[in-house]
């Protein structure tokens, strides 16, 4: 079968879980085509290193990038050629966000060419990306019923997701819950120790208590909660460690709250760079990962924790809520809540055998729930009893 997975923007140089699915159905023996606007976000543009993930030919499937307007928001650049996707002559589309305009491009032109597509929802909240209330007001009372309309099916990365849009009016009956997926067999639990570049990012002297969190820097990861939370739990931990992997628009502010609150001796941020195949190694130099969001729709550095073999805290928003069982495999705390994110990293600080328990609890669900190989068949079974076209 000839597949299309069209993603307003499609970094080769980090993890994402178009990336991860496009392996599990290339590795079911589809030809898969990965359509994307030739537009870098600003997330993506943080990271690019040229250090990241092989670039195509290497992939399994094929990278076309789409000519778009240049827009300071990149998943809103509109889309020049859509007419290259048809030239593919894709079986199926798979439309993995419903706002931006290249999503909504190719609906109308698949819909016209009597091509299915499913499109996946992640948002579980109004969007808050500086459009005008008015203007996402007017795409949910016209264009996004009419995507939902001649849509084959509709996914949700979160059930915090299918639960909003049931809120706004999608028909019953066509909704699917399939998350974002990993691949664990390169994020999994290892043995020994971390390679050298690695375990310098941690202090050199007595071993301690290491909390890492993987995130942009950026207000809606909750970042100044971490602080002060690592504030608050070094109080009876006075061993804990914490560090920030991640780069972002945020890190002057958040350095600040880390000076104000005079914990830059328990937190560090970390600015460097890894090849794909030395970040699960980053993973496992920690003890517990936490996840501090305010707003996460999925979670995907949450996830490749868990198949790390981490305990995971978290905010318990978005789809974060969904990898972690609360009290199985980590501990949800709301989010911004400083006091509850800092008496859970207490918690599992001070517990060396709650954190071996929960963090084998973690790679089984990763493993049963999020391998791209079961995702990618959850796709491909929807793919196959969905209606072809709605009229």
């Amino acid at each position: 079968m000839r597949i299309g997975i069209v993603v307003p923007t499609f970094p080769t140089g980090v993890t994402s879980s178009e990336l991860w699915l496009a392996h599990g159905l290339a590795g079911r023996g589809h030809e898969v085509t990965v359509f994307s606007s030739d537009r870098a976000a600003a997330r993506d543009r943080a990271w690019a290193t040229g250090a990241g993930p092989p670039t195509p030919p290497d992939f399994p499937f094929r990278v076309q990038r789409i000519s778009s307007l240049p827009l300071a928001y990149a998943e809103a650049s509109v889309p020049l050629r859509v007419s290259e996707i048809l030239g593919s002559r894709p079986d199926v589309c798979l439309l993995q966000e419903d706002y931006p305009p290249l999503s909504q491009f190719v609906a109308h032109v698949a819909h016209s060419s009597g091509i299915p597509y499913l499109l996946t929802c992640e948002r579980y909240d109004d969007l808050d990306r500086g459009i005008p209330w008015l203007a996402v007001r007017a795409f949910e009372r016209t264009t996004l019923p009419r995507l939902w309309r001649f849509s084959a099916a509709l996914t949700f990365h979160s059930r915090a997701s299918m639960r909003f849009f049931a809120a706004r009016g999608v028909p019953p009956g066509r909704t699917h819950f399939i998350p974002s997926c990993t691949n664990s067999q390169l994020f999994r639990p290892g043995e020994g120790p971390s390679p050298p570049a690695v375990e310098a990012l941690w202090s050199q002297g007595a071993r301690r208590i290491r909390v890492l969190t993987v995130a942009r820097l950026h207000p809606a990861k909750g970042l100044d909660t971490l602080a002060r939370a690592i504030s608050l739990a070094r109080r009876s931990l006075p061993s804990l460690e914490a560090m920030v992997h991640g780069r972002g628009p945020d890190e002057p502010r958040l350095r600040a709250t880390i000076a104000s609150l005079r914990v830059g001796d328990a937190l560090s941020i970390d600015r460097s760079s890894f090849p794909l195949a030395d970040l699960p190694a980053l993973y496992r130099s920690a003890d517990l990962y936490v996840q501090p969001s305010r707003r996460e729709p999925f979670g995907m550095a949450a996830l490749e924790a868990m198949a790390c073999g981490l305990p995971v805290i978290a905010s318990a928003t978005g789809g974060l809520a969904d990898l972690v069982e609360d009290g199985t495999n980590g501990l949800l705390v709301p989010p911004s809540d400083a006091e509850g994110l800092g008496a859970a990293i207490a918690r599992l600080a001070g517990d060396d055998e709650l954190r071996r328990r929960m963090g084998r609890a973690s790679r089984q669900r990763a493993e049963s729930l999020f391998e791209l190989s079961t995702v990618a068949r959850a796709y491909e079974d929807l793919i196959l009893r969905a209606p072809s076209s709605t009229n």
